[in-house]
């Protein structure tokens, strides 16, 4: 495999800490160890199972399995009781005793052409399709963090416009420190999220294996090593194979050129300051002090340092107190307004009892103005219940279908894009290789 094969496939097979798993401990488990510990390992298990087993034991029989401690498991695996993803990682290895690894393109592209006598139920297609699907997912995810890494680029811009006091008055430093801080921020993000991927891509290997050694062991119930193994090779292949063409035909892969990428942390700075010849700014009053401001306009609080002095020994035994004005009473109840019970469109005149709105004592619907959705207008104009059409008798007679009008609530924002949906290169720019090579 070389040239643009290479390039594709390294975009969506395995990733590169599987294949270095794959020849340190690869998934045979280096036979010779395991021919050496293998009855060891097995009758050490059963016993274990009689009892709980210690993370310690768990700690144990998976160094036998992964000597060299390349699995990305071992980072967290001091969080096995209490995270049930890792649970879930390890308890499948010390079941079935496979490492989550896949071999080479051309085993895989082999192991499709293995003959099977038996048939895939529907159920098991769609889980390790699915499997397969989200493992392309996370490595398409990956293989894009790696690269913004490498080139230090920002794949997104984190919101830090918290209401700094007097920020137009911050000096520049200040600002290209913060600047930069996000900038360390985000590549951080970046890599912790790249590495903890490894996470997810061993879990769907693993999840894929434990449905397949199921499949076999429990549904076919076959007993011969050899068809075991080719029923095994083969399953896995086609998922894996399957589940690659879904996710070449489900997602827009966009090929990326990092190099020229535009970094999408932005420099904060007050608008002053982005002028050809900037000026410092005007005095402005605080924004909550106008009510004090203007009370010491009109001399009604003394500017004196007795009167100040005064003042806050009051204000310390509690004799005087803070008393918000009208206009702090309206900021107070828009900013708490989302926190009640109620929706942001909630205004109490609207939500009152009909009695207390003086219209009756009725509850069932609202009177006056207010018509239902089965309002007839032939009925209310006439009083004549002989003239009542219905919504169907009218729509039969004209032979037009009625058609409700509704609105369509539009979201209050729009969705973010995730990582894997970023501006790239178009992609009839790509050949179908580099799209390849983007998810392996």
């Amino acid at each position: 495999m070389n040239g643009d094969n290479e390039s594709i496939y390294s975009i969506v097979d395995d990733s590169q800490c599987s294949q270095d798993l794959l020849q340190k401990s690869p998934q045979k488990i280096n036979k010779s160890l395991k021919r050496k510990n293998q009855t060891t390992f097995d009758s050490d298990l059963k016993n274990k199972k009689t009892r709980i087993m210690s993370l310690d034991d768990k700690k144990e029989f998976l160094s036998i399995l992964d000597p060299e401690e390349k699995l990305s498991v071992w980072k967290y695996i001091d969080r096995y009781t209490n995270d049930a993803v890792v649970r879930d990682y390890v308890d499948i290895i010390l079941e079935f005793k496979e490492l989550p690894t896949l071999p080479s393109q051309e085993n895989l592209k082999q192991w499709l052409n293995l003959k099977v006598s038996f048939e895939i139920p529907n159920e098991l297609k769609l889980t390790l399709t699915n499997n397969f699907l989200r493992y392309f997912q996370s490595k398409y995810f990956k293989n894009n963090m790696e690269g913004a890494n490498a080139e230090s680029k920002c794949v997104f811009n984190p919101k830090t416009n918290f209401w700094v006091p007097n920020f137009d008055l911050l000096p520049e430093l200040a600002l290209e420190n913060l600047t930069d801080l996000k900038k360390d921020f985000v590549l951080n993000t970046q890599s912790q999220a790249s590495t903890a991927t490894l996470f997810v891509l061993d879990l769907m290997i693993l999840r894929s294996i434990k449905c397949i050694l199921s499949f076999i062991k429990y549904e076919l119930k076959i007993t011969d090593v050899n068809q075991i193994d080719m029923s095994f090779k083969y399953l896995l292949a086609t998922s894996y194979q399957v589940g690659k063409n879904a996710f070449l035909l489900s997602k827009d892969i966009k090929c990326m050129d990092w190099k020229t990428y535009e970094s999408k942390v932005k420099h904060t700075e007050p608008s002053w300051r982005r002028a050809e010849q900037p000026h410092l700014p005007s005095e402005k009053p605080c924004c909550f002090g106008n009510n004090f401001l203007q009370k010491l306009s009109s001399n009604t609080v003394e500017f004196s340092g007795t009167a100040a002095l005064q003042t806050e020994t009051k204000f310390l035994n509690g004799e005087i107190k803070f008393k918000p004005t009208q206009q702090d009473k309206q900021n107070l109840s828009f900013s708490t307004r989302n926190n009640i019970q109620h929706g942001r469109n909630y205004h109490n005149q609207y939500y009152k009892p009909y009695e207390i709105r003086n219209q009756n004592n009725f509850y069932s619907r609202p009177q006056n103005n207010q018509r239902g959705r089965n309002y007839n207008p032939s009925y209310h104009y006439t009083n004549n219940r002989s003239n009542f059409k219905s919504r169907s008798q009218i729509s039969s007679s004209n032979h037009v279908p009625v058609i409700e009008e509704r609105s369509i609530k539009k979201p209050r924002r729009q969705l973010r894009q995730s990582a894997t949906d970023l501006p790239m290169v178009n992609q009839k720019n790509s050949t179908p290789n580099q799209l390849i090579d983007a998810i392996n």
